[in-house]
């Protein structure tokens, strides 16, 4: 069997062809003629050069597979509408024509595609979209998740929550930066619950949904066992990764009143953006139980065993001011060698 990945160079893909080549599987990805993989790839898996606006190079990529698993997205809250369309809609509809001789095409998708400034509780895959979504992100993947539901036949859209684990250097710089610098602090002190997902256990439930045809044309939640509450969970990443527990809280008032001001930071980032905030108050949780029925999905993963592989691969790159540096724009090779590395040679989960 012959998987395609997109979006390997980042957080889930990365785990993902991990995760591949570590059981002998055979993967074939999609990766820009900037990124290192382009001119020498890695050793079991296949390069294809080229990206999301490439027709030529999509068509390619998907000669010959059994499944694709599509991750890459522009995943910001910085941008034009513009941007997220071609890319989020435009790019997935262009992977999407070119693999219609792709017997599965699994969407990873978002949470946030539902997120309205309201609680959720046993949420589940009823919940309609927002009449106003509450940013670019969010409504362009809403969008993506019609055309592929629309234009393939062999189609699942999964919405993954909050991912973390080992690997995480998009999203866990943004939590890094502000301890390491004394400014940070949970709205109403973060007791709010949500659901997260382990990479890993997204990675197996992506598997799952391919060996299944209940899975067919259907939308699911894909969660760890249990909810957390927000300020408590992100106090235990700060601890594996070398930081001190936060225990500053603001008002919610106040954030909100931020959040909604659309003040942005010298650089042009929302210094704080509506979606965070809400994350940061609203009670988030969601049912993947009808996943787990179409499926038989078990998380692989604890919370226990993840946070103590977090603490590994940290401390292996570095420590955090290392993952706090991120790799936006292909920025610090160093520390996606040295995850990649982890990944596929060290990590006792994958």
């Amino acid at each position: 069997m012959l998987v395609g990945v997109t979006g390997a160079t980042g957080f889930i893909g990365m785990v993902h062809v991990a995760r591949c080549v570590r059981r002998e599987e055979a993967v074939r990805v999609l990766v820009r003629e900037s990124h290192p993989w382009s001119q020498t790839a890695p050793d079991g898996v296949e390069v294809v050069v080229g990206d999301l606006a490439n027709q030529d190079a999509m068509n390619h990529f998907a000669k010959g597979l059994d499944a694709c698993f599509h991750y890459a997205a522009r995943a910001s809250f910085k941008g034009e509408w513009e941007q997220f369309e071609q890319v989020n809609v435009e790019g997935t509809r262009k992977l999407v024509a070119a693999c219609q001789k792709v017997p599965r095409f699994i969407f990873c998708s978002t949470q946030a595609v539902i997120l309205k400034d309201e609680n959720v509780v046993d949420g589940d895959e009823s919940l309609a979209y927002p009449s106003n979504f509450i940013d670019h992100y969010a409504r362009s993947k809403a969008q993506a998740e019609q055309v592929v539901l629309a234009e393939h036949s062999g189609a699942t859209v999964l919405r993954p929550p909050w991912v973390w684990g080992a690997g995480d250097t998009n999203n866990l710089p943004t939590l890094l930066r502000p301890s390491m610098n004394q400014r940070i602090a949970y709205f109403a002190g973060g007791k709010n619950l949500l659901e997260t997902v382990h990479a890993l256990n997204f990675v197996v439930g992506a598997q799952a949904a391919v060996e299944h045809e209940a899975t067919m044309g259907r939308i699911y939640f894909v969660t760890d066992d249990e909810p957390v509450a927000s300020g408590n969970f992100s106090n235990e990443i700060l601890v594996a990764c070398g930081l001190e527990a936060n225990k500053r809280s603001l008002p919610a008032a106040l954030g909100r009143a931020l959040a909604w001001s659309g003040k942005r930071n010298s650089k042009g980032s929302p210094i704080l953006t509506r979606s965070s905030f809400l994350y940061m108050v609203r009670d988030q949780v969601l049912s993947d139980a009808r996943f787990r029925d179409d499926t038989a999905y078990c998380a692989p993963v604890s919370r226990v065993e993840g946070l103590e592989d977090l603490r590994l691969w940290c401390e292996y790159v570095g420590g955090p001011g290392e993952v706090a540096v991120g790799r936006r724009r292909g920025d610090s090779r160093s520390l996606v060698e040295k995850t990649w590395d982890y990944l596929l040679n060290r990590s006792e989960l994958i």
